[in-house]
């Protein structure tokens, strides 16, 4: 009776390490899973933020590089996952998340700079145009007042001439 009770203890606790071993390698699988789905996310919208910086006119020539070590990576990750190696897998996909994201924020910046130039160069027309209206308004003025004071010196410089009637 006593080794029955072993035997079926054993038998249970064989059970439950296999079940905690695979409970064990499915929380690495969903670890993996979800770094490798989260890499794709960034790394996609990192190439959406190159184009949106590319169609505001950044030059985004060194964003390429980038963009190609994060393909390889996210490659990487998905080829370790497959064989197992949920530990690469995830260090791969991080890696690559970590390069999107710096790409987004980068592009974005370029983009946003694009954007605001053309709105910089409009409030610096505005202003050098009025200033160039107060200049012009300015020197009339001072030109009006100068020759006015020139033409009352010479008025006041020439004598009248006394004309005599005949009487």
């Amino acid at each position: 009776m006593f080794t029955r009770k072993f035997c079926v203890l054993l038998l249970v606790l064989v059970q439950i390490s296999a079940t905690l071993s695979q409970a064990a390698a499915l929380d690495g699988d969903s670890e993996a899973v979800l770094a490798i789905s989260a890499a794709e996310e960034v790394t996609a919208s990192a190439y959406q933020a190159v184009k949106e910086a590319e169609i505001a006119g950044a030059d985004i020539s060194g964003f390429s590089q980038l963009l190609k070590d994060a393909v390889q990576l996210l490659a990487q990750a998905r080829t370790s996952f497959r064989v197992g190696d949920f530990d690469s897998a995830v260090q791969f996909a991080s890696l690559t998340s970590e390069i999107g994201k710096e790409v987004e924020t980068k592009a974005s910046r370029l983009r946003e700079l694009k954007r605001g130039l053309p709105v910089m160069q409009v409030w610096l027309t505005m202003v050098e145009s009025f200033l160039a209206v107060l200049a012009v308004i300015v020197l009339s003025f001072w030109s009006w007042r100068v020759f006015k004071r020139l033409y009352y010196r010479r008025i006041r410089a020439t004598k009248p001439e006394v004309v005599s009637d005949g009487s």
